[in-house]
């Protein structure tokens, strides 16, 4: 899955992995840091940056869920 993410990397597709999840970044303008603030993180995996902006923080993590678009697979 992490192959398919690295494909939608642009901001009319737009996926992440998070944590082992693939994550839809399409409202990204909702983003209270602004959609600057997840630019960088189409089409990888961008646990490291998730988790130390937002880490631990349960409001996050269940704006996040709700964007899951799957689990990645080995």
């Amino acid at each position: 899955m992490l192959g398919e993410i690295s494909t939608h990397n642009t901001q009319s597709s737009c996926y992440t992995a998070i944590v082992g999840k693939g994550v839809r970044c399409h409202l990204i303008y909702n983003h209270p840091g602004g959609h600057g603030a997840i630019l960088n993180m189409y089409g990888k995996d961008s646990t490291s940056t998730f988790m130390s902006q937002y880490g631990g923080q349960s409001k996050s993590e269940q704006v996040l869920a709700s964007f899951k678009i799957g689990t990645l697979v080995q």
